[in-house]
């Protein structure tokens, strides 16, 4: 999910087969931002016996200003 300043503006719902070792996902958003606001971004596992994981290698966060 993508939240702007504590609210939810975007998320995604995505469903694995047993079995599968690793997945990518990915959401994307155009939003209008001022420069106090602030982008969260969270994953979660709902369920199951999958890993959510996070680091240098398995995260990637990227904006861009479009003008």
């Amino acid at each position: 999910q993508i939240y702007i300043n504590g609210t939810a503006v975007k998320s995604s719902t995505e469903q694995f087969d047993a079995g599968i070792i690793s997945h990518t996902i990915s959401i994307s958003s155009i939003e209008n931002l001022n420069s106090n606001d602030f982008i969260e971004i969270y994953a979660i596992n709902a369920g199951g016996s999958a890993t959510v994981q996070s680091g240098l290698l398995d995260t990637t966060f990227e904006v861009k200003r479009i003008r």
